[in-house]
């Protein structure tokens, strides 16, 4: 049974440049929220804490899944493999080349070309793709869309909402369409 995630007093500085100052919150399991903020406000780094990249300066955070899947702001992608492969990485053979292959057509990709011929936004939807195949208790996403047309982010989030039904959602974005399109709540930082 999946127990909620919890932030208590929560602080991070860079040096002398405090980024996150006392940040207390609950995600019930299932809840979907998004972080806004102004840039440089703490809101990859509250998520890289919550994903245990990066240990609190003060407070604690307790209830994480173990089974977590996360979009970094960066595609982090292996560029000499194709879509396929790129997913293949993160399930094994737990996903059939069928399941993958629907995924990757949901998202409009083909498999086989490698990934390092992909347009930016083309690999911003390889790398959520990676997060959708097999999500986790809690997905984190942080700047999904960047680099989407409209009519493609409104496809990926249709996805998006459909893969994560169930499972706890924490989006970065600077955008309150994407937020609703979510059905996720607004926490400013």
């Amino acid at each position: 049974m999946t127990k909620d995630i919890v932030i208590e007093s929560l602080s991070f500085s860079y040096g002398e440049n405090l980024v996150i100052d006392r940040f207390s919150r609950t995600f019930a399991p299932g809840s979907r929220s998004c972080l806004m903020g102004a840039s440089g406000c703490g809101k990859t780094t509250l998520l890289n804490i919550i994903l245990g990249l990066i240990p609190p300066g003060s407070g604690t955070v307790y209830g994480v899944p173990e089974k977590i899947t996360a979009v970094f702001q960066e595609d982090r992608l292996i560029e000499s493999l194709d879509a396929a492969d790129n997913l293949r990485l993160v399930t094994g053979k737990s996903k059939s080349a069928s399941e993958i292959r629907d995924l990757l057509g949901l998202l409009g990709l083909e498999p086989g070309q490698p990934v390092s011929e992909f347009s930016g936004g083309m690999k911003r939807r390889v790398a959520i793709a990676r997060a959708l195949i097999d999500p986790g208790d809690l997905v984190v996403m942080d700047e999904p869309f960047k680099g989407l047309d409209e009519i493609t982010k409104a496809q990926v989030i249709n996805v998006i909402n459909g893969k994560t039904a169930g499972k706890t959602l924490l989006v970065v974005t600077h955008d309150p369409s994407e937020a609703a399109l979510l059905n996720a709540s607004v926490i400013e930082l």
